[in-house]
């Protein structure tokens, strides 16, 4: 794992791990990141202030999208060929399984932490849960496996992106109805709110970023819009999207191309290109 001046893109360290990275989550609070270490069914623990791993947590079988509580006392991990959300204690490090669909890539969470949903990429479906008692509430059907999601920053919306169909549903994030679907032109690997109508979509299989607005209707119905409001040329291979708090910037990893490209999200302009190397793929970004 590389962390990464976000401004100069100089690199400060390199954290050396178990397996290869395929989940990120944050607790500031804690100063903790947490490292999912996909069919190695781990969990590393890294330290923010020292980029040292302070702990190596064994989960199960498989460990793939992860999500914290509001708290930071639960860590969520979607458990992949387990067919199972695996939720961990950040405190014991204990960790239980809970059976929900076919192959769960990632863990969306509601508002204000109510509820969690497995991304069940086989089964073709969400798993809902409440998030303190863990009892299944509805199985959402995605018609293609879902893989990516984001919840908007007012806790209303929250986007799925089906990677076979490429499709992004909205849903409503009360009611978990599908309102309206949009059809991107490629797989959609990544989804990120950067308000609450602007939704930023990247594809490991274009060099761009797509940029949508929601619409509203007659009668306060809020739709997807059929085609993009713009396309940002990023690099080849575009995966994962992460926006500065303030939403001014926006951080794009190339996997293809082996960079990390900082855009301004008013001009919808590139400012600065930095070379990693190897295959970049999840970002976090600490302010």
């Amino acid at each position: 794992m590389l962390v990464l001046d976000a401004e100069r893109g100089q690199l400060v360290a390199t954290i050396p791990l178990p397996s290869s990275p395929r989940g990120l989550a944050l607790c500031p609070g804690q100063g903790r990141l947490y490292v999912a270490g996909g069919d190695a069914g781990i969990v590393s623990v890294i330290g923010t202030a020292s980029n040292e791993v302070l702990h190596t947590v064994k989960v199960g079988a498989a460990a793939w999208g992860l999500a914290l509580s509001p708290d930071c006392s639960r860590l969520y991990i979607a458990g992949g060929r387990s067919d199972s959300l695996i939720v961990l204690d950040t405190a014991s490090f204990r960790a239980e399984a809970v059976a929900v669909g076919r192959n769960p890539q990632g863990v969306a969470l509601g508002p204000e932490g109510r509820w969690l949903a497995s991304l069940n990429y086989a089964s073709k479906d969400l798993s809902v849960l409440d998030a303190q008692s863990l009892r299944l509430e509805q199985t959402v059907a995605t018609r293609s496996g879902p893989h990516s999601w984001s919840l908007s920053p007012d806790g209303r919306w929250l986007a799925v992106g089906a990677l076979d169909s490429r499709e992004v549903l909205l849903i409503d994030a009360q009611t978990l109805r599908v309102v309206s679907t949009y059809v991107s032109e490629a797989a959609p690997e990544g989804l990120a709110f950067r308000t609450d109508t602007e939704l930023w979509i990247s594809s490991l299989a274009s060099d761009y970023v797509e940029v949508l607005h929601l619409t509203l209707q007659a009668g306060q119905q809020v739709l997807m819009p059929r085609r993009y409001t713009t396309r940002i040329k990023t690099g080849q291979g575009p995966f994962s999207i992460a926006f500065s708090r303030d939403g001014r910037w926006a951080y794009v990893s190339n996997m293809r191309e082996g960079s990390v490209v900082k855009i301004d999200a008013r001009s919808r302009r590139v400012v600065a290109r930095f070379a990693v190397g190897g295959e970049p793929h999840r970002l976090v970004l600490l302010e």
